[in-house]
């Protein structure tokens, strides 16, 4: 979506200032969503194949019923951790999606600048689901 588009429609310079900080944060809004998703997508598929190269070394592996079961714990235990460490992951991404949406909404110009300025560590979802900064107020 173009200006010149929108003035050929007759609309006024305010009207076209509105539709255009829409469009841009609708745009910031798909633009985080499909990075969330891909990045899940790719951590969720490297998960897939290591996964299942574990399992075929196991298989191979299958000969003596003591050792598979210490390889069985090993795995499963390093498939817990893995697990914990994509979901923290994902949270941050879900996080830092949220941030940039709110930004956009609070129409910042710079949000890398202005994220730069916030302690992302006191940045937290409530029960809500809403971003909660550090104690003092929603975004």
């Amino acid at each position: 979506m173009k200006r010149e588009e929108l003035k050929k429609l007759n609309l006024t310079d305010e009207q076209i200032d509105k539709v255009m900080s829409l469009h841009g944060a609708d745009v910031e809004n798909s633009k985080s969503k499909i990075d969330e998703l891909n990045k899940t997508n790719e951590s969720l598929q490297s998960q897939i194949a290591e996964r299942d190269k574990d399992l075929k070394t196991l298989k191979k592996q299958a000969g003596d019923n003591e050792e598979l079961t210490s390889q069985y714990k090993e795995l499963q235990s390093k498939y817990k951790q893995d697990t914990e460490n994509l979901t923290k992951e994902l949270q941050q991404t879900k996080l830092n999606s949220a941030v940039d949406n709110a930004l956009s909404k609070a129409k910042v110009r710079n949000s890398k600048a202005a994220k730069a300025l916030l302690n992302l560590d006191d940045v937290k979802f409530n029960d809500k689901g809403e971003l909660h900064l550090g104690g003092f107020f929603y975004i």
